[in-house]
């Protein structure tokens, strides 16, 4: 059984494609109990003065950051470029990939300094995975992760992007 945290979507939440993942979430059938909280702000991050999880899925193998890109997603000359449903286009030169990871990196920094390194939560495995579910993403580079990366091409189902991200 999955547990949203919180049980609906704020009306603040801007990006559809977190919108759909999170009714689909939410209406997933997984016969264990996993809990999944929605961007989840980090004051702590160990690169920004800010940051946010898209999602952190918090199941029996351990805690799992999601990234969420909806959109257009290209890479070019080692930038990335995101273009939204309005046809705005952003470039940057940290990636999904990289922004999880830092993500991940301050949750388990958090758990380590909050509860202490020996507390089940500290030393549960984390791991992180990146979701683009409007676009397909055809990018081969040494800071893509496929193993844990999920497009329209693959599609973004729950239960397998938690067996294969861990």
């Amino acid at each position: 059984m999955v547990h949203m945290l919180p049980d609906v979507i704020s009306p603040e939440a801007k990006s559809p494609a977190e919108k759909n993942l999170f009714i689909d979430f939410r209406a997933y059938p997984f016969e264990d109990e996993i809990y999944i909280l929605h961007s989840l702000g980090v004051a702590e991050h160990i690169n920004n003065i800010f940051g946010e999880i898209d999602f952190v899925i918090i199941c029996r193998d351990g805690f799992l950051c999601v990234e969420v890109k909806g959109g257009v997603v290209e890479r070019n000359s080692g930038n990335w470029s995101f273009t939204n449903r309005y046809g705005k286009r952003e470039t940057k030169t940290e990636g999904p990939f990289i922004q999880a990871q830092g993500n991940m990196q301050s949750l388990r920094k958090y758990m380590i300094k909050r509860l202490g390194k020996d507390h089940p939560f500290s030393r549960a495995q984390y791991a992180t995975c990146v979701l683009m579910p409007d676009c397909t993403f055809k990018y081969e580079g040494f800071d893509i992760t496929r193993e844990v990366f999920f497009d329209k091409s693959t599609g973004c189902d729950l239960q397998n992007i938690i067996r294969t991200s861990f």
